[in-house]
C-alpha cells in the first residue's frame, strides 16, 4: 500500500500456510521476502519466500524465518529456529538472493543488516533474559547492548544513518517501551514511548519516522507512524482501511510504500 495507507493491493498468499510474517522490501523495491510457518494441518514448517512486487508466483527459498535484505540486495539474512525439526544449526544465517550459498553466522534471531552492510543487529536469549547483539561482519566480533528489559517483544531495526537502533521491550508491569539506543553503546538508552498497546517490531523509515504496530479499541492491530525526534503521539495512517487487521508493517527504501500482513476482515 501507499505510505498513507491507500491503494491496498494483494501481493502473495502461500497455501496451505495460515501464518505469513515479516515481509521486507528489497532495496530496489522490486521484490519482497517474507516468512511462512504454520500450516492448516497444524504442522510447523518455517520457510522463506520471495515474490516480485508485480504479484507473480512466490518462490520458495528454503527453510528459515524472519528474512531481511542486505543493503545491496545481494544477500538475505534469516533465522533457523531450534524447534523447526531441521538438521541445521539454529541461529542467524545468510544466503545469496537466489537462495544459494547458505552460511551460518552466529546464534540469535531476527537479524537485520545495518544500512552500510557492515554490521548485523540481532536478539539472543540466555537464561530467560533477552539481549541485543551487534555483529561486525568483517571482524566477526559481537558486542552486547543491555536492553534493560527481560523480554524483547519487538525486534531491533536500524536508523537510516546507522547510528541508532530501536526495539520494543516488555516491562514487568506488562506495558511496553519503544526504546532508542545508540548503536555504538556510548549513550544511555532512551524510552520514546510507553504503552500497553505497543505490538510487533518497529521499522525505521528513510525519512526518520518509525512504523510501529499498536492495538486499537476494536482489538485489531494497525500500523502507526512515530517521529522519534519529537514527543508527538503516534499517528495512524491517514487512509488506512478500518476493517482490516494489519501486522508486521515495513517501509520501502524510498519511503513511498509499505508492505504489511493483513488478517481476515471482521
Amino acid at each position: 500500500m501507499n505510505a498513507d495507507g491507500s491503494n491496498l493491493q494483494s501481493l502473495a498468499r502461500v497455501e496451505p500456510y495460515t501464518r505469513h510474517e515479516q515481509p521486507r522490501f528489497s532495496p530496489d523495491g522490486k521484490q519482497v521476502v517474507f516468512g511462512v510457518s504454520w500450516k492448516t494441518d497444524g504442522t510447523y514448517d518455517p520457510r522463506v519466500f520471495k515474490v516480485a512486487t508485480d504479484g507473480s508466483e512466490p518462490i520458495d527459498m528454503g527453510p528459515g524465518k524472519t528474512p531481511s535484505w542486505s543493503p545491496d540486495g545481494k544477500q538475505i539474512l534469516f533465522r533457523i529456529p531450534p524447534d523447526a525439526g531441521l538438521d541445521m544449526t539454529d541461529g542467524v544465517w545468510v544466503m545469496n538472493a537466489d537462495g544459494q550459498g547458505r552460511q551460518h553466522l552466529i546464534l540469535g534471531f531476527q537479524p537485520c543488516f545495518s544500512p552500510d552492510g557492515g554490521r548485523i543487529v540481532c536478539t539472543s536469549s540466555h537464561e530467560g533474559q533477552d539481549n541485543i547483539y551487534i555483529y561486525d561482519v568483517l571482524e566477526a566480533t559481537s558486542r552486547k547492548i543491555d536492553p534493560l528489559h527481560p523480554k524483547i517483544t519487538g525486534y531491533p531495526t536500524w536508523s537510516p544513518d546507522g547510528t541508532k537502533i530501536c526495539f520494543i521491550g516488555k516491562k514487568d508491569s506488562g506495558e511496553f517501551d519503544l526504546v532508542v539506543a545508540d548503536a555504538s553503546g556510548s549513550q544511555p538508552l532512551k524510552v520514546r514511548l510507553t504503552s500497553a498497546d505497543l505490538s510487533q517490531s518497529p521499522s525505521w523509515g528513510p525519512d526518520g519516522k518509525i512504523l510501529i504496530g499498536m492495538r486499537v479499541s476494536d482489538g485489531l492491530h494497525r500500523p502507526f507512524t512515530l517521529d522519534p525526534k519529537t514527543q508527538d503521539d503516534p499517528q495512524v495512517l491517514e487512509k488506512l482501511d478500518d476493517d482490516q487487521e494489519f501486522r508486521d508493517a515495513s517501509w520501502s527504501a524510498d519511503g513511498k510504500k509499505i508492505v504489511v500482513v493483513t488478517g481476515r476482515e471482521r
